[in-house]
């Protein structure tokens, strides 16, 4: 069985317990028309129901190059939304 790792410094405000991934979903469950990203230099702006189809079609092309749970993907790029996505 896989548990997730927990750990935090000197703090008494515990951390969220979820995985990024978890924590974007939640977002985009809870505030789906709010803005998410804004990229004034790219002329991009997406709320968090299109932040979240976005990122799933950039984690199936992931999937479709035979990435998988382990394998380390590097980005290098300047400050873009394709980062965050």
């Amino acid at each position: 069985m896989n548990k997730k790792s927990y750990s935090h410094g000197a703090s008494a405000v515990p951390l969220l317990g979820e995985t990024i991934g978890e924590n974007l979903f939640n977002t985009c469950t809870k505030f789906p028309d709010r803005e998410a990203l804004i990229s004034v230099h790219q002329n991009y702006k997406a709320s968090y129901s299109q932040l979240w189809q976005q990122v799933e079609e950039v984690a199936k092309a992931f999937l479709a190059i035979d990435v998988r749970k382990g394998d380390r993907v590097a980005l290098w790029a300047p400050n873009c939304y394709e980062w965050i996505l």
